[in-house]
């Protein structure tokens, strides 16, 4: 399920303004063409599990609801890619045995793109086994866990803070729901 105008919902995000990851992930390069005025986004992502990287996720990057492009993760757990500005993106994160994860990116702007000044948007998207949330209805994690947009006063772009925490409020609700019925259900077991 596609939903344009809203996006998609993290354990766990986190949003660089130097790099991406440790080992200086190509941040220079795009660093330049910005500063250049060519006018996109360049994303940077890693989807997780945990502490650990993915491999085999499929990340699908959405433009107005029609697919544009297709990746698969690597055991690096990394993708990128390049948004226009001036259009409503999302990113979706698939894996079997996961729950699917949204994010939606805003890259319409009040603000001049000419004008516009900054840096590359860097994410970690964490994916949830579905066994986490057995016997609890996980329809409202069809909504994107996190919405971005630019924020012409940070010259960035930034996640909508209130939105965020309340999907990750949801989230963890719904987890720990699914703990308590697990822990009932074993405890009915065991007599």
């Amino acid at each position: 399920m596609i939903i344009v105008a809203l996006f998609f919902a993290m354990d766990a995000m986190t949003q660089n303004t130097e790099t991406v990851d440790d080992d200086e992930y190509i941040y220079e390069e795009y660093e330049e063409k910005v500063a250049h005025n060519v006018w996109f986004l360049p994303v940077y992502g890693r989807v997780k599990d945990g502490k650990s990287k993915v491999d085999g996720a499929i990340v699908r990057l959405y433009k107005e609801n029609e697919i544009v492009k297709t990746y698969n993760t690597e055991k690096n757990g990394k993708f990128e890619m390049e948004l226009d500005l001036g259009a409503y993106y999302t990113i979706e994160v698939e894996k079997d045995g996961y729950i699917t994860k949204r994010i939606g990116i805003n890259t319409v702007s009040k603000v001049d793109y000419q004008r516009m000044d900054y840096l590359p948007y860097g994410v970690d998207i964490y994916i949830t086994s579905e066994e986490a949330y057995t016997g609890v209805n996980t329809d409202m994690l069809d909504f994107p866990f996190a919405i971005v947009s630019y924020d012409h006063k940070d010259r960035m772009f930034v996640h909508d803070l209130d939105y965020t925490e309340d999907m990750m409020l949801d989230n963890q609700r719904l987890l720990e729901t699914a703990l308590n019925l697990s822990t009932q259900d074993k405890g009915r077991r065991e007599f």
